[in-house]
C-alpha cells in the first residue's frame, strides 16, 4: 500500500487523520508522512488496517442487512449415548446493532450454540468467539442496541458543535452582528448539550425517538438540521432495534418478541385465538394467546403472518392478550392427510439411514424435494422415543421409513423439529418450532 492508497483507504472507512492516530498506537506526524509517502507503509501495518477495518464494520450499528445464525444444539455429541441432530436457525435483521441485542437475548439459553452473523454477501461480520465476549458483557465497543441509540445521539451533537456551529444561517443580504452571532451559536450549543443529556439517559429506556426528534426539530427552526446519514441512523436506531438486551414483552402497543411461534387454535367454544409458543426454553418467555374475531383459518393466516415477520397484525386483529392461567384450554386444528409414528429411542438412527437414502433417491429422479416434503422429528418427555411426523405430501411414503404409521388428525402443534425439509416449511405446515431441548 501506498501513501495514495492508504489516504484513499482512511477516506473510505471514514477516518481522519486524528481518527487514525486514536486506533492504531502511531503519531498524527506518522500518519501524515504515510500519505506523503515520506515513510513506507509496512506489511504489518496493512494487516492491523485491515483488522481496524474489519472491526469498524462491527462498531456500525446501522450495517445490514444481516442474519445470524446458530444452532439450537450443541455441536459436539456424545458417540456413546443417544443425541439428536442440532438444527441451523437463521434469522434476518436489518441492522447489526438489532442482531446484536437479539444475540444478548440468546445467551445463556439451552438452544444457542455456535452463533455468528454474516452479511448479505456471506461475508462473516461477527465470529462465535466475538459474540461470545459480546453474549457476556465483555466487548466494550459493540453497537448493542442501547449503545448504538446512544451513540448515534452523541454523534449529531458532536456535528453540532463542530461543524453546523461554523456557518451561522441567516435569511436576507445583512450579514449579523456579534451579539446575533453570539445568541445563535448558544442555541446551537443548547441544543447539543439537550442531546448529550437524552445520550446519558438512553440506558435507563426512558428515552424515546419523540423526545430527540423534538430537539433537533427545534434547531431546524433556526436552520440547523443534521446531515441525511445522521437522522437515517436515528431512524433506524429508535425503530428497527430493541430497546434493551431484555426479551421483548407483547401487550398490544409494542414489538412482539421474535423468539415466539404463532399457530392458531380453538376453544372448547369454537372461539379462535393466535396462540404465541416460546421456542425455546427459558424462564423469561411465556405462552400467550390472543383472542380474534373470524375463523380459525383467519386465526392461521393472521399467525402465519406474525411468523413471517410481519408483527403489527395483532394490533389490528387481535384481541386482550391472555397469559399463564388465563389461557383456556386449545385444541389444534384437524390436519387430513398427516401420519404419525412412535419408534424407540435406539432405533432412531436407522430411521434418519432410511430418511437419507429415500430422499437420494427422490433428488436423483425428479431433481428436487417437494416443497411441503418433510418429515418431522421431536423426543418423548422421557426420552425413551422418538416421535416422527409426515407431512401429508411425504405421508406416501411412510414405508420407506419403517415403524407403524397411523393417521394423525389431530396432531399437537408444540416442539416439533425439522428433520428434512425446507426450513420455512414449520410456517407452511403450521407447526410450532421447538421450545424446549433436554
Amino acid at each position: 500500500m501506498d501513501g495514495e492508497g492508504f489516504k484513499a483507504w482512511r477516506k473510505r472507512v471514514g477516518l481522519t487523520q486524528d481518527g487514525v492516530t486514536e486506533r492504531l498506537p502511531v503519531s498524527r506526524s506518522t500518519v501524515q508522512n504515510w500519505e506523503s509517502g515520506s515513510t513506507p507503509i509496512s506489511y504489518a501495518i496493512e494487516q492491523a488496517l485491515l483488522g481496524l477495518e474489519h472491526r469498524l464494520r462491527q462498531e456500525d450499528g446501522g450495517l445490514g442487512p444481516v442474519t445470524l445464525t446458530y444452532a439450537d444444539g450443541p455441536m459436539w455429541i456424545d458417540a456413546y449415548s443417544p443425541s439428536r441432530i442440532a438444527m441451523l436457525q437463521r434469522e434476518p435483521y436489518r441492522t447489526n446493532s438489532d442482531a446484536l441485542g437479539r444475540v444478548l437475548e440468546l445467551t445463556g439459553s439451552a438452544g444457542f450454540h455456535v452463533p455468528f452473523v454474516v452479511l448479505e454477501n456471506d461475508e462473516v461480520l461477527w465470529n462465535s468467539a466475538e459474540l461470545r465476549r459480546v453474549g457476556n458483557g465483555n466487548d466494550d465497543t459493540a453497537p448493542i442496541p442501547v449503545r448504538w441509540r446512544a451513540k448515534v445521539i452523541t454523534n449529531i451533537a458532536e456535528y453540532l458543535r463542530k461543524v453546523a456551529i461554523r456557518f451561522p444561517v441567516r435569511s436576507g443580504p445583512r450579514l449579523w452582528t456579534a451579539e446575533e452571532t453570539a445568541v445563535w451559536e448558544t442555541k446551537v450549543r443548547a441544543g447539543a448539550d439537550a442531546l448529550d443529556a437524552l445520550a446519558a439517559e438512553v440506558p435507563t429506556g426512558a428515552v424515546t425517538f419523540n423526545q430527540v426528534d423534538a430537539v433537533l426539530l427545534d434547531l431546524r427552526e433556526h436552520g440547523v438540521f443534521p446531515p441525511d446519514e445522521h437522522y437515517r441512523q436515528l431512524v433506524v436506531a429508535f425503530w428497527e432495534a430493541p430497546a434493551s438486551h431484555q426479551p421483548r414483552t407483547t401487550p398490544m402497543d409494542q414489538d412482539l418478541p421474535r423468539n415466539h411461534a404463532a399457530y392458531g387454535a380453538l376453544d372448547a367454544d369454537g372461539q379462535p385465538y393466535i396462540v404465541l409458543e416460546p421456542r425455546r426454553r427459558d424462564h423469561r418467555l411465556e405462552r400467550a394467546a390472543f383472542p380474534v374475531s373470524g375463523t380459525l383459518a383467519a386465526a392461521e393466516q393472521h399467525a402465519d403472518a406474525f411468523n413471517r415477520g410481519h408483527t403489527s397484525f395483532l394490533r389490528v386483529h387481535g384481541g386482550q392478550r391472555l397469559t399463564g392461567a388465563d389461557i383456556p384450554t386449545l385444541f389444534p386444528a384437524p390436519r387430513d392427510g398427516w401420519k404419525q409414528c412412535t419408534v424407540p429411542l435406539g432405533a432412531y438412527t436407522d430411521i434418519q439411514a432410511r430418511v437419507a437414502d429415500r430422499h437420494l433417491a427422490l433428488t436423483a429422479r425428479s431433481g428436487s424435494i417437494p416443497e411441503d416434503y418433510a418429515l418431522f422429528t421431536r423426543e418423548d418427555d422421557d426420552l425413551t422415543t422418538s416421535i416422527l411426523l409426515l407431512s401429508p405430501e411425504a405421508a406416501a411414503d411412510c414405508a420407506h421409513f419403517g415403524g407403524q404409521w397411523v393417521p394423525a388428525r389431530d396432531v399437537d402443534n408444540h416442539g416439533w423439529a425439522l428433520l428434512y425439509g425446507d426450513t420455512r416449511v414449520h410456517e407452511r405446515m403450521g407447526l410450532r418450532y421447538p421450545s424446549r431441548y433436554s
